[in-house]
């Protein structure tokens, strides 16, 4: 029985057959003890124990003929794979159809045995993965008891936790092991959006929070340091109020050996004009220079209106009448809003409040920080919007946040095999479940 996607397939499916018994194509009953753990490094399932014709082994098991296929001949024989290095460990391989044959440094063959497929298993996966990208899956979800939704929302968060406590932690070492640092990194990273991210975190490595801390008590140095820096003032034309943030940033720059970055670091163009770089820039720059001990006040917040309470904001006045340096507009106060405040808490404040729970080990506070992520709305982007069209249940922006890390790391990457809904279907087709149809 072959398939476009037999080596993923089998993968998504191997665990699915626990003690089983198989006839090896040469004979032998094989019977599965333990399926072992996928190895993402070696691309086989370790720590496998299998008892062929009462025989114990433990080791590799591989799935696919792929596997055999950037081996060298070692025999005339082209059924035959010679691949030694890869294959030492190896003790059994799974295949839908017959297939080359892999042979050892020692000549002997890896027992190799077909594993019984249910039609419809393999039309489910098959369909799941030409739907990967389109939320053909969402269907699945908005029909799982309450109780498996949360379940596997809970596992997506945990992973996205762990990954962005991961980032965190980079970033805490790469700043001498600074909470205050780190966290003013993580802000100006959060604060821009997804095409200036990196721009944004740049400019916080090029101007320091030590330098910014200094020179608080002047909202025209703070802006000056951070417009200054981006480059950004150099698109545009003067006038005096431009004239002197530029004059102010020369003597900053010596003071604090600031290099500006070019202002091609920056993505502007089809931009919100409340999302412009120079906007959200001013308005991080009195941000800052209102409020000190950042990081203590941002762990410390508990409910949605902390949050919004910490990150109001207003830029500078010159910002109320302009969007762009040198362009005037109408007047108009230039405020972090609710909706962005929103995401700055779930983007920054709960990782944030996590990370440091993990590093010090405060269970409590870990508990603290996703009982936060629960009582802030769902994000509203066009992914959200995409599942929640499928029928799929967003209630915070805890669940919203583990439907992110499934498009993130599961549909947009094509691991339908890995994804926790695929192996969901799988498991509702073998236990003939007949609320899954395909």
């Amino acid at each position: 029985m072959g398939s476009r996607y037999g080596n993923e397939f089998l993968k998504a499916v191997w665990h699915l057959h626990p003690s089983s018994k198989l006839t090896s194509l040469s004979g032998e009953t094989i019977c599965i003890c333990s399926s072992g753990e996928y190895d993402t490094t070696t691309g086989k399932f370790s720590g496998a124990e299998i008892n062929i014709d009462g025989t114990i082994y433990y080791g590799d098991i591989i799935t696919g003929s792929e596997s055999a296929c950037n081996g060298k001949t070692g025999t005339n024989n082209p059924e035959y794979t010679r691949n030694p290095n890869n294959h030492i460990n190896t003790i059994l391989q799974i295949v839908l159809e017959p297939s080359p044959v892999i042979l050892k440094s020692n000549g002997e063959p890896v027992t190799q045995a077909i594993l019984p497929i249910d039609p419809k298993q393999l039309t489910a996966y098959e369909r799941l993965r030409d739907g990967a990208g389109e939320y053909h899956c969402a269907r699945h979800i908005a029909s799982m008891e309450s109780h498996e939704r949360i379940a596997m929302y809970t596992r997506l968060l945990a992973d996205r936790m762990a990954r962005k406590c991961r980032d965190i932690r980079n970033i805490y070492n790469e700043h001498d092991q600074n909470w205050n640092e780190t966290m003013y990194v993580m802000l100006m990273r959060t604060m821009g959006d997804s095409k200036n991210k990196e721009a944004f975190t740049e400019l916080a490595r090029r101007v320091r929070y030590t330098a910014i801390s200094r020179e608080r008590n002047s909202i025209v140095y703070v802006e000056a340091m951070l417009l200054g820096a981006s480059g950004l003032l150099e698109m545009y034309d003067d006038d005096s109020y431009i004239r002197d943030l530029k004059t102010t940033f020369n003597y900053l720059r010596q003071k604090y050996s600031i290099v500006p970055m070019e202002a091609g670091y920056w993505i502007i163009s089809r931009t919100n004009p409340n999302n412009h770089p120079v906007l959200r820039i001013a308005q991080m720059a009195m941000f800052l220079s209102t409020r000190e001990f950042l990081f203590d006040h941002m762990i410390k917040c508990r409910t949605v209106e902390d949050i919004h309470r910490m990150f109001r904001t207003e830029a500078s006045q010159y910002w109320s009448t302009h969007y762009i340096p040198s362009h005037p507009s109408y007047e108009h106060p230039k405020r972090i809003g609710h909706f962005k405040a929103s995401l700055l808490g779930i983007n920054l404040t709960v990782p944030m409040m996590f990370a440091y729970a993990d590093y010090t080990g405060e269970e409590k506070l870990k508990e603290t920080a996703l009982d936060l992520l629960e009582k802030i709305n769902c994000e509203d982007n066009r992914f959200i919007n995409a599942w929640r069209a499928g029928g799929v249940i967003m209630e915070s922006a805890f669940d919203s946040q583990a439907m992110l890390q499934l498009n993130n790391e599961f549909c947009r990457k094509e691991l339908c095999w890995q994804c926790p809904v695929c192996r969901y279907v799988l498991r509702k087709l073998t236990a003939k479940d007949p609320s899954i149809t395909y």
